[in-house]
């Protein structure tokens, strides 16, 4: 191994490490907005449990749209999360009937279950949006998903606020914070070549 492919590999190292910094400062740095009024509160799914209840951090995310929709911020919801491997039903469905547990009307839920991650999430959230002449959006997540959602809900709706509220330090948050820089430099690059038009 000659002493110039060793420079090359050294040099790409120390710039993938920068990115990859650059990006989880971001992620660690960004904040939820101020929520104003808007058509519509997305709310994204996560993980559910084997008794088909919302996991911890969705159940923060489905509290702060109940929060939101008891706020007049707005008067329908979209929740979107398909069925994983391991799940016997859709994320969206269990956070649809959860909704409806703390007394929002069923008519006023809409159920995305395809989508298997966040540019899913969204891309099918933005259809049942159009189709309902819904332009305004409230994106809800957790505190460390709200860059790279930003960044995949800029893609579809001009009008977009991103609220979510931080969710405890732990273990798994390190780790999420840990992996969203990959999963940012992979969203990147899939937008790249795509050329960014959907």
């Amino acid at each position: 191994m000659n002493k110039k492919f060793l420079n090359i590999v050294k040099i790409f190292a120390v710039l993938s490490i920068i990115i990859y910094l650059s990006f989880l400062v971001k992620v660690i740095s960004f904040q939820s907005d101020a929520p104003k009024k808007a058509d519509v509160i997305i709310v994204l799914g996560h993980s559910i449990t084997d008794d088909l209840k919302p996991s911890d951090w969705l159940d923060i995310r489905l509290s702060d749209a109940l929060w939101l929709y008891e706020n007049d911020f707005a008067d329908k919801i979209i929740v979107s999360g398909g069925k994983g491997p391991t799940d016997r039903i859709a994320v969206s469905r269990v956070m649809a009937d959860w909704l409806i547990e703390n007394d929002i009307d069923e008519e006023n839920i809409f159920v995305e279950d395809k989508a298997s991650n966040t540019f899913e999430n969204l891309i099918y959230s933005k259809k049942i949006a159009k189709e309902n002449d819904m332009k305004e959006v409230i994106v809800v997540t957790n505190d460390f998903h709200l860059y790279r959602s930003g960044l995949i809900t800029e893609k579809f709706f001009d009008n977009r606020i991103l609220f979510g509220r931080s969710v405890d330090m732990s273990f798994k948050k390190i780790f999420a914070y840990v992996k969203e820089p990959l999963s940012i430099l992979k969203f990147e690059i899939e937008n790249f070549f795509y050329g960014g038009e959907y």
